[in-house]
């Protein structure tokens, strides 16, 4: 699992535009685009969407999500993610990053709808995974529904609280579906933490350092 000996992809959390062309100039290989992730991330406005596509040369994942708080949403709320990925499917985007649960923290059946909306762009089903008790059922489960990724710190704060079960998750998914590892993976681990783990791909706010607030200047 040596780092050194396999390409490891780089995706950055960034809250807003100025933060995804930081994130790019620092090495990024792709980003996971956000607004305020001081509620764990919502999504951006279409005009931050369509002007980061422009202006960053690499592959935008956007954040599908109307509000902060729990991942079970009401019948008003699937319908703003709904519209919310068609309009990213019209300007372009390479991907969506998704999830919702039911009230007993299970796969919420209507995410089909938003699955099936959402190709052919990648997609990506979030840390909602991490509040779901039977990991290797739900790992099933969203490669079943046709997503490519799970975004997952194996519902720990930290990637190194449960380092050893990720691990065996992962192993779990070979051949099924892409784990993304997050959980404060930054550049100052991200060796450390890759070396220890067999997915190839990693996302952190700080995965490429320290990116600066959201502001009108680069």
């Amino acid at each position: 699992m040596d780092a050194d000996t396999r390409s490891v992809i780089k995706e950055a959390c960034v809250d807003g535009y100025t933060q995804a062309i930081q994130a790019w100039k620092k090495g990024a290989d792709r980003i996971e685009l956000c607004a305020d992730l001081t509620v764990g991330g919502v999504t951006p406005s279409m005009g931050t969407i369509a002007q980061t596509i422009k202006d960053v040369p690499l592959p935008i994942f956007v954040l599908i999500r109307p509000r902060g708080g729990n991942f079970h949403f009401s019948e008003a709320e699937f319908k703003i993610m709904l519209q919310d990925i068609t309009l990213c499917k019209t300007l372009g985007v390479a991907g969506v990053v998704i999830g919702a649960l039911d009230k007993n923290n299970q796969i919420d059946s209507r995410i089909n709808t938003l699955i099936d909306c959402a190709k052919p762009m990648a997609i990506t089903f979030h840390k909602a995974f991490d509040e779901i008790d039977d990991k290797l059922a739900a790992i099933d489960k969203i490669t079943q529904l046709g997503c490519d990724r799970i975004l997952s710190s194996a519902s720990g704060i930290s990637i190194y609280d449960h380092i050893e079960h990720f691990e065996s998750l992962i192993q779990y998914a070979k051949n099924k579906i892409t784990f993304v590892a997050c959980g404060g993976v930054s550049d100052k681990n991200l060796k450390d933490v890759s070396n220890q783990l067999s997915t190839n791909e990693f996302h952190g706010k700080l995965i490429v350092g320290q990116l600066g607030k959201e502001s009108g200047n680069e």
